[in-house]
């Protein structure tokens, strides 16, 4: 290694005169691009663009044309949002778009469907613009001029149309689509395919379960002349038949990834999952991560052993809540070395609000995962979680019913933390009555590594068939303890928000409550206001005081097995306080650190799954406020 690092010195070297010597010039493999783009390659996009490419020239322009342009799109935008739109569509690697209600609007400008029909020229005159440019008079940019290989497609309402109506752009490798609520004829998935050759990555998932039957898609395999490119497919919640899936499967070699979570079989015959798993093996399919249920089926525990016929590891658990049971978990243990994701789905909701949550197999479930989370040596190693929390799992010394908020159902978990330290994406929703001081304080000191973090409040809630309607409320204020948030150092992405129409998270929100998140923003007045707000906190700490002083009965004790538990613990020890929101505050205040120095993207609201710069996104919120 010594002997290579040498020769590309020599190599590099612009050591040309003769009269100098080799010794009076020192290089480091540093100067060497070779060494710098192998040393980058393990650094994230995130990282590069906005840490490496900050260092000095060299580094900027080797981090030149690397990544991939993402813009955005909205059906609610004016005309002069869309003609900016249409402007820098081409060259972007990637559209979010978002449909809040997608019907017949007839012939239409503005409407997607007429902006990506004109995009393939639109991309063609503006590269002849490009290339009549001289490379060296071109403005340096991170980000290269590609063509749209990905799109993320989030319908709210769709009504009498397809999306297989939408002229996709031929070039396209990703497709990912998220209905909330459909009323159309299907889809044709045939159609999409031939529309899009070289697509790798299908994605279609429905959020809710109407009256009418769930989107059914079809496949014609007279349009499917040769193998696809397909390497990746996940189906949610729609009606897809086995047919059709083993007719795709027989033009997709390459798939790795085979995700099928709660079909909809009312049209179809039902799922025979051994035929499935046979009719794989026949076409010689070696599968990276499978998954397949049923909506409405029992466990398919039985099929379980056989999965490592076609996939021999799984580091990826995708569970369907009915069928989350400890012998389910046990058995898919046996077959799983370690876990880096986790994602737990469950009915889709009705358009009944009163069952939108908490339905029978929402009882058990999330509790099994959460011990999992803390016991389970196969998922030390998790990065990526979805699932849902109640009270009791991180309410550690039994605080949640301070200040109103107690609990219809008593603890029976010992009080312990995940072994999930490293874990960088949790998107959780919170059910029953949930102090948020706690969670918030909970996830910033035993996730400091926590990158993404998605939180939704459910409209309504049933924790069981005994008790009544809850109606959960979550509040972003300092009293509600986001500011403990501020800990995370490497947290980029941040939605809190709730599902119910009448509800915000940003009711009764003041801009020194969440202002502090901007370090333009953090001026004397509002650190001042934040000051007077604590001192109205003064008979409310002292009750808590009193609490404190008492002994609670039949308080479990903490499962300590590591120094580093030991040292959370007691960072954890004021959890669900007034006095933790307290001293961060302070400290914010103070200066005594900078809170959420990496945060990129914020949002308050589940109308759209784009995401706003934080200071754009709290202009949104206080845009009619006095305050």
């Amino acid at each position: 290694m010594k002997r290579f690092f040498n020769q590309l010195l020599q190599k590099s070297s612009p050591l040309q005169d003769n009269n100098i010597t080799p010794g009076s010039t020192k290089l480091s493999p540093l100067d060497i691009p070779l060494i710098l783009d192998l040393i980058f390659s393990y650094l994230d996009d995130h990282t590069r663009c906005y840490r490496v490419a900050l260092v000095c020239r060299q580094w900027f322009l080797l981090q030149q044309n690397q990544f991939s342009r993402t813009i955005a799109f909205s059906d609610f935008w004016n005309n002069k949002q869309v003609a900016r739109f249409c402007t820098k569509l081409p060259g972007a690697g990637r559209l979010e778009c978002v449909l809040n209600f997608d019907s017949p609007r007839g012939i239409d400008t503005t409407n997607i469907r007429a902006i990506l029909g004109r995009y393939e020229g639109d991309y063609r005159r503006k590269m002849e613009q490009r290339n009549q440019i001289a490379i060296h008079k071109r403005k340096p940019s991170l980000y290269s001029f590609d063509s749209l290989r990905a799109i993320s497609i989030y319908v709210g309402i769709q009504y009498g149309t397809t999306i297989d109506s939408i002229p996709f752009p031929p070039s396209l490798t990703s497709l990912e689509l998220t209905f909330v609520f459909c009323r159309s004829y299907g889809e044709s998935l045939g159609k999409i395919l031939k529309t899009c050759p070289l697509l790798e990555i299908l994605s279609m998932e429905m959020e809710e379960r109407t009256s009418q039957p769930m989107s059914q898609i079809t496949l014609y395999p007279e349009l499917q002349p040769k193998p696809l490119p397909l390497q990746h497919l996940k189906l949610r919640n729609v009606n897809f038949s086995q047919a059709n899936l083993e007719n795709l499967l027989s033009f997709t070699p390459r798939i790795k990834t085979l995700k099928l979570i709660g079909l909809n079989t009312r049209l179809d015959p039902k799922y025979n999952w051994t035929r499935l798993l046979e009719h794989i093996k026949a076409l010689h399919i070696t599968l990276e991560d499978v998954y397949f249920f049923e909506y409405g089926q029992e466990s398919h525990l039985d099929i379980m052993p056989r999965l490592g016929e076609i996939c021999p590891t799984i580091w990826d658990w995708t569970l369907w809540a009915p069928e989350v049971t400890p012998s389910f978990l046990q058995e898919l243990t046996l077959r799983t070395s370690f876990v880096t994701t986790l994602e737990l789905f469950w009915k889709p909701r009705d358009s009944d609000y009163a069952a939108l949550c908490c339905s029978d197999e929402l009882e058990h479930a999330p509790r099994l995962i959460h011990n999992y989370l803390c016991t389970s040596s196969q998922l030390v190693h998790l990065k990526s979680l979805k699932t849902v929390i109640r009270p009791e799992f991180m309410d550690l010394f039994n605080r949640r019913d301070f200040h109103g908020n107690p609990s219809d159902l008593p603890s029976t978990l010992a009080p312990a933390l995940w072994a999930c330290r490293g874990l960088e994406t949790l998107h959780v929703e919170l059910h029953d009555r949930f102090c948020s001081r706690i969670f918030f304080g909970y996830v910033s000191r035993v996730l400091p590594q926590l990158q993404e973090l998605f939180v939704r409040i459910p409209q309504v809630c049933k924790p069981n068939e005994d008790t009544s309607f809850i109606y959960p409320v979550m509040h972003v204020n300092l009293q509600g303890g986001i500011c403990l948030l501020s800990r995370l150092k490497h947290l980029r992405r941040l939605r809190v928000a709730s599902a119910s129409h009448q509800f915000k998270v940003t009711d009764g929100c003041s801009k020194m409550d969440l202002n502090w998140m901007l370090p333009s923003k953090r001026k004397d007045k509002f650190k001042k206001q934040r000051r007077e707000e604590l001192k109205t906190w003064r008979m409310r700490r002292d009750e808590e005081d009193q609490r404190e002083a008492m002994p609670l009965p039949q308080q479990q004790l903490p499962r300590i097995e590591k120094e580093t538990d030991a040292e959370i613990w007691s960072q954890l020890r004021y959890l669900g306080l007034l006095l933790d929101v307290e001293v961060v505050v302070k400290e914010i205040d103070d200066g005594g650190f900078e809170p959420l120095p990496s945060l990129e993207r914020l949002s308050f609201s589940l109308n759209t799954p784009e995401m706003n710069h934080p200071e754009v996104e709290l202009k949104t919120v206080f845009r009619n406020r006095k305050k």
